[in-house]
C-alpha cells in the first residue's frame, strides 16, 4: 500500500501520544544524562586533587526530536481536510512512530534513560 486515508484527528492523537512517549524518553535521558555528568566529573576532580592530569571527558547531549511532531500537528492543525492522506513513510513516522532518526536515539540515549530509571 503506497497511501492510506486516515482521520485527522485519530492521526493528531497518535502523534501526541507519540510525542508524550518522546518527551518523557528525553526528560529521563536528561535525568540520566546530569547524573552522569556529575559522577564522571566529580571523579576528574578527585583525580586532579590527588595530583594527577586527566583527559578530556565527552558526553552525548541527549537528542530531543520533539520539533519534528510539532511540526506534523501543526500542519494537521491548518489543514482543512477531515482527511488526511499519508504516504507509507509518513504513516511509519505518525502513527507507527519509526522516524528515520528513532534508532540512533534509542541508542545513544538509552544508557542515560537506564541510569536515569535506575535512579542511579
Amino acid at each position: 500500500m503506497r497511501t492510506v486515508k486516515v482521520k485527522k484527528t485519530e492521526l493528531i492523537d497518535e502523534l501526541t501520544a507519540n510525542k508524550a512517549k518522546h518527551e518523557k524518553n528525553v526528560s529521563l535521558a536528561l535525568t540520566g544524562y546530569k547524573a552522569d555528568v556529575v559522577k564522571k566529573l566529580e571523579k576528574k576532580i578527585e583525580a586532579v586533587k590527588n595530583g594527577k592530569l586527566i583527559t578530556q571527558v565527552y558526553f552525548d547531549i541527549p537528542e530531543n526530536h520533539a520539533k519534528d511532531y510539532d511540526r506534523a500537528l501543526k500542519q494537521l492543525d491548518m489543514s482543512v481536510d477531515n482527511e488526511i492522506e499519508l504516504t507509507d513513510q509518513e504513516f511509519q513516522q505518525y502513527v507507527m512512530d519509526e522516524w528515520g532518526w528513532k534508532q540512533q536515539f534509542l541508542s545513544s540515549n538509552s544508557g542515560y534513560i537506564a541510569t536515569a530509571s535506575l535512579g542511579l
